[in-house]
């Protein structure tokens, strides 16, 4: 019969045990020199010690600076000074590890968008085109600058000239957003460098809401208004076709598309330009000529462009195309001719 072990004896046992793996397995050091954060001002001394008595001996102790040596007992000079920093002491086989970190203001800001066109461009202001009833998420991030930036949202009023403070801080969430609600949003970024001055650079982004043109075609025969999607017309009328558009933002660009090969347009300074490589016959070439043109004076905005015929010849056309592009996509709309039961 076994006596039961005295909680003496078992508390014995017990610290043997812990001696006995004590003396097998060394007693690990690397946790001993955690890194920790240390914050300069440009300009300022580092101070932090590496080797014995804070002197380095030759190659004995020495700092190395993000894994590369690094002769670092002077002044922080720039903000790219910052980084992790490493004092490797030879003679005592030991090491420790700071993260320095410099403080600076923000000197660029980075931001969703796209470049503007020509005629709005900025070197402070991207463009972003969102649809009608579309999401999208508008962000703006500070480069550099510690401590690390804020970003607080506005909206500016350019009649105004003033910032509403949208109370957002960070992305800025756009949901659903209405037709016709272009904005001007501007991030304001900045850091604190001390209580009482702040750094802030901004940065506007222009969303232009809109949707794709939606093209309109009415003509007039002889004078009278004709709607119809298969137009039945006699010889040698004079037929005035008008393309319009009303959707936001005005088209860039208005196409007139003639048996999809013959092309009259304008584009945004309201230029006419033609494509007179027609391959019809001669007569039809001749017909095609005669085409009279009208758009709005360069100072309106391109909403339509008109071409009206005289004396139309049914064995040249049998079809038209008008086709308006904006920054959201393009619109056409197609007017189909047929030769009418014609008397002379």
């Amino acid at each position: 019969m076994r006596t039961p072990m005295s909680w003496w004896t078992r508390a014995l046992f017990l610290w043997g045990s812990v001696l006995a793996l004590y003396c097998l397995v060394p007693v690990c050091k690397c946790l001993q020199n955690e890194t920790r954060n240390v914050t300069f001002d440009i300009g300022q001394e580092f101070n932090i010690k590496c080797g014995e008595n804070g002197m380095t001996k030759g190659k004995s102790s020495f700092w190395m600076k993000d894994g590369v040596e690094s002769n670092k007992n002077s002044k922080i000079s720039r903000a790219s000074d910052a980084g992790i920093y490493t004092c490797v002491d030879v003679p005592n086989k030991t090491s420790f590890t700071i993260n320095v970190l410099v403080r600076h203001e923000v000197s660029a800001v980075s931001a969703s968008g796209e470049i503007c066109p020509l005629d709005e461009r900025s070197p402070d202001t991207k463009c972003l085109n969102i649809h009608e009833g579309g999401d999208a998420t508008l962000w703006c991030n500070a480069t550099d600058g510690y401590p690390k930036p804020d970003v607080k949202w506005f909206i500016r009023l350019e009649e105004e000239d003033r910032d509403i403070d949208l109370g957002i801080e960070g992305a800025l969430f756009i949901r659903n957003i209405s037709y016709h609600c272009d904005s001007l949003f501007v991030c304001k970024v900045g850091n604190y460098l001390n209580r009482n001055r702040k750094s802030q650079i901004e940065m506007g982004i222009k969303v232009f809401v809109g949707r794709k043109p939606n093209v309109i075609i009415t003509t007039r025969i002889d004078g009278k208004q004709k709607d119809q999607n298969v137009l039945s017309i006699c010889e040698n009328y004079e037929i005035s076709f008008n393309c319009s558009v009303n959707t936001h933002p005005p088209p860039e660009e208005i196409r007139w598309i003639v048996n999809k090969d013959h092309v009259i347009f304008w584009n945004a300074t309201h230029s006419r330009i033609e494509n007179s490589s027609f391959s019809g016959s001669p007569f039809c070439a001749s017909n095609i000529d005669n085409i009279i043109t009208e758009a709005p004076a360069k100072t309106e905005a391109l909403r339509y462009a008109s071409i009206t015929w005289g004396f139309i010849s049914m064995d040249c056309v049998k079809s038209l195309e008008c086709e308006a592009t904006n920054r959201f996509g393009r619109g056409r709309k197609t007017q189909k001719l047929t030769k009418g039961n014609c008397t002379s």
